[in-house]
């Protein structure tokens, strides 16, 4: 009799998270890997850092050399001294070079794997030294051998003030670009239910810019930093250290948001992370205007970063405030997308702010009437009419300002709110 046929098992791919929330967090780390920049990962415990990191890897093509730093004895992260006799001139002297440890070994082998070290907090503080060496320098601590430039590097850290950690140096920090990790409840429930695998291949979630058009974004965005930062806006700031007094209330929504306040204390600008976001943003999609934002934030921090934010959203299509604001019907806003004018609409506000409400609401009267209805959503309509933009005007203006906006806006704010 013939040996019975035994069925062949499907293969089951990683389960990637598909939502909104999940595309902004993968739009930043493929742009981080594209461009070379190591990536900082803050978040509470059982997120599913890991798991993620496990699933790109899988879907890249690329090892996954995953560890846990909070557990390496210092033989693990340099290796073993071996002694050895050794000819310095005439001389015969007895050394102890390291044995190197497997998985330098793996990562000199695989020169397009992705380094992900866990639990970099809870590290002891001579292995987190010996791996700033490492993300430095791109050399192997122990032996000083150089890997390759397209190895990923990610850490993934718990906030200081969780499970023992410890801060980070800012030498370490300002070497990386930061971002909050967190889970998507329809993530996780779709990915719960599948027990984590999928039968069919699931795509990374986000749009991605073609190699043969990185270079020329690059150039553009390189100067559109130099004029950012020779401007009054960026006032020739390269540098801004912190100094742990900086209120991180003013800029985060929910001040016991533990892994926000975590990033936000960690990014800051120096030449060095400014030579970062150069190599990120060119990565990123147009579209993804949230990534954007949060890889400008994690990257040389929030003061500086919005400020940034909004200039390159503004300047990318070269588009102009000041010429809106003066000739707000010579603008083609029914060809624009809500992407589009993400900036300018950032920078109305900002107007609006600033004592030009009235300016600021010819614009929205400009856009309505071009039937660009599309850029008006009930947020946008709402964030502009608030009474302390309208002090220093007289009474007489004020209510001429609110029954234009009521007359052009009631009936769209009704629509918003079915």
């Amino acid at each position: 009799m013939g040996e019975a046929l035994t069925e062949e098992k499907p293969k089951l791919y990683p389960y990637i998270a598909q939502s909104k929330d999940a595309e902004k967090t993968f739009a930043v780390l493929m742009a981080c890997i594209r461009g070379h920049v190591p990536l900082g990962w803050v978040g509470d415990p059982g997120q599913g850092k890991t798991a993620t990191v496990a699933a790109v890897a899988e879907s890249l093509g690329r090892e996954l050399i995953d560890l846990s730093l909070s557990t390496m004895p210092p033989e693990d992260v340099s290796g073993i001294p071996s002694p050895a006799k050794m000819k310095i001139g005439n001389r015969e002297v007895i050394a102890a070079p390291y044995t190197m440890p497997p998985w330098q070994q793996r990562l000199l082998m695989n020169p397009h794997s992705v380094l992900f070290l866990d639990e970099f907090t809870t590290a002891p503080p001579s292995t987190q030294h010996a791996f700033l060496q490492l993300v430095q320098d791109r050399r192997l601590p122990g032996s000083d051998e150089p890997f390759s430039d397209d190895v990923a590097i990610i850490i993934a850290m718990n906030p200081a003030s969780q499970a023992g950690g410890s801060k980070l140096d800012l030498p370490i920090a300002n070497r990386f670009s930061w971002m909050k990790f967190e889970s998507n409840y329809n993530d996780w429930k779709e990915g719960f239910s599948m027990k984590w695998k999928s039968p069919t291949k699931m795509d990374i979630p986000c749009k991605t810019v073609p190699d043969d058009e990185l270079e020329a974004r690059e150039k553009k965005i390189r100067n559109l930093i130099i004029e950012y930062t020779g401007s009054s806006a960026g006032s020739h700031q390269l540098s801004f250290i912190p100094t742990g007094k900086e209120n991180a209330g003013t800029f985060i929504k929910d001040e016991h948001d533990e892994s926000a306040r975590e990033v936000f204390s960690l990014a800051y600008p120096t030449p060095r992370s400014w030579e970062n976001l150069a190599r990120i943003l060119p990565a990123i999609h147009d579209d993804e205007v949230d990534a954007i934002r949060d890889a400008i934030t994690g990257t040389i921090g929030y003061a500086q970063g919005l400020k940034f934010y909004q200039y390159f959203l503004e300047n990318r299509k070269g588009i102009n405030i000041e010429d809106i604001l003066k000739n707000p019907t010579k603008q083609d806003w029914k060809h624009m997308t809500i992407n589009d004018t993400e900036g300018i609409f950032i920078n109305l506000i900002d107007a609006a702010k600033h004592g030009r409400i009235k300016e600021v609401l010819d614009v929205y009267v400009a856009i309505k009437d071009a039937g660009a209805y599309d850029l008006l959503s009930g947020a946008r309509i709402n964030s502009v009419f608030k009474y302390e933009y309208f002090k220093g005007y007289s009474a007489e203006e004020r209510k001429e300002m609110t029954e234009k906006y009521l007359n052009n806006f009631k009936d769209l704010m009704k629509k918003s709110t079915k």
